[in-house]
């Protein structure tokens, strides 16, 4: 077993394995993305999931535009490269995307 210095205490009796695997078999990995694609898409059409895609929606279109207003957060140069790039006003399209998405029905 090896541990860092920078893990918590709880950590200390775990195995790093679980942490960092050293081998990863990538035959698996297609199969895992659409697994947890599938599991995505079966949440966001979830009554528990829209409450999710409300709340993203209202910060993509109210919150982060009012974010690029406040002088502290425009010094920023990734997000003054966004402000330049037109970025506020693709986020809110996002935003209006993702809230007005409808799930298609589970097949």
């Amino acid at each position: 077993m090896t541990t860092a210095l920078w893990w918590p205490p709880s950590w200390a009796s775990r195995d790093i394995r679980w942490v960092y695997p050293r081998h990863v078999d990538l035959r698996i990995l297609p199969e895992a993305i659409y697994r947890r694609r599938q599991e995505a898409l079966h949440f966001l059409a979830s009554p528990a999931g829209e409450r999710w895609r409300r709340r993203a929606a209202w910060v993509l279109i109210v919150v982060l535009p009012v974010a690029f207003r406040i002088p502290a957060v425009r010094r920023h140069w990734a997000l003054r490269l966004l402000e330049i790039a037109g970025g506020a006003a693709v986020l809110v399209k996002l935003g209006q995307a993702v809230r007005d998405w409808t799930p298609s029905p589970a097949g």
